[in-house]
């Protein structure tokens, strides 16, 4: 199998979120329009407390125009690893930290449209830290409670995962 060729490609839009439109010839010899959605990635975050507890946040989200519990999560900066960014996602927006965080593994978000990468990670024995000022509120649950809860496939995948770890 042999890859599509890339013909020429123009930025659609550059922030928050780089979409390309790439011509690209496919194998076949046609050549077509696709769009491509760039990303850097993000780290998604299950911290679970001594007594067992899963830390989630309370927030509204535009897309959805609802309030949702999530897991800690958020993009990976220029010249982060995911793991620094899972400890500076969960230290600000759920005031926590660990002592061990294990990666959990990682998966293409959308792989048909885009090139984003998910990591998720397990922060086990997790502790409160000084609040920050973009603390959201957070919400401590069973695993049960939070997989019941999970609005997205990320945070689902990170629970499953996270508990079989434990």
């Amino acid at each position: 199998m042999t890859g599509w060729l890339r013909v020429s490609s123009r930025v659609v839009s550059e922030a928050p979120v780089h979409l390309d439109e790439d011509v690209v010839r496919t194998p076949e010899g046609e050549e077509i329009v696709y769009q491509v959605v760039r990303a850097r990635g993000f780290a998604c975050v299950c911290p679970v407390t001594p007594e067992g507890q899963v830390a989630l946040v309370r927030q509204y989200r535009y897309p959805l125009d609802d309030i949702t519990c999530e897991l800690p999560a958020g993009a990976i900066e220029d010249g982060e690893t995911p793991l620094e960014t899972a400890k500076r996602e969960t230290a600000e927006e759920a005031s926590l930290t660990a002592d061990e965080w294990i990666h959990l593994g990682s998966f293409w978000t959308m792989p048909g449209k885009g090139d984003e990468r998910a990591h998720l990670f397990l922060a086990t024995d997790a502790r409160p830290l000084a609040p920050t000022d973009d603390q959201l509120e957070v919400v401590f649950k069973t695993f049960d409670a939070a997989l019941a809860e999970a609005v997205s496939v990320r945070d689902a995948l990170c629970l499953r995962l996270a508990r079989e770890a434990i």
